[in-house]
């Protein structure tokens, strides 16, 4: 699975539906993408980056690699065609999930499900 942005802030913040979630999915392998590093990299001063790379050493990122770049561009298409564009970094967030065939962890559910062929889990 893949968690995005929001799910880890969730999870700083201590909030009940993430840890919930964490812990009924203990034995599941946890992923991020690339992507979500550089998001949550925005909220720690350089600092505190070691404190950030303490916290990420649990997951394993993926790569922005070719099939994820194949993947963005035609989610990006066919969402654009239909009006229904989704931010930048979510669109490369499920595109990552999309070329891993990964579900996308998320409270933005109503947004995510607009990327055809993606698999989102709410908590």
């Amino acid at each position: 699975m893949i968690l995005d942005t929001c799910f880890l802030i969730d999870v700083e913040r201590k909030k009940s539906n993430s840890l919930a979630f964490l812990e009924e999915n203990a034995n599941e392998p946890l992923c991020i993408a690339a992507i979500t590093v550089g998001e949550l990299a925005l909220g720690f001063e350089r600092s505190d980056q070691p404190r950030l790379m303490t916290q990420l050493r649990h997951f394993q990122i993926l790569d922005v690699t070719p099939e994820v770049a194949f993947s963005y561009s035609s989610a990006y298409r066919r969402l654009h065609q239909a009006g229904r564009m989704i931010g930048t970094n979510d669109l490369w967030i499920a595109a990552v999930g999309l070329a891993n065939h990964l579900p996308v962890v998320t409270r933005n559910v109503e947004e995510f499900t607009r990327v055809p062929g993606l698999k989102v889990i709410g908590y």
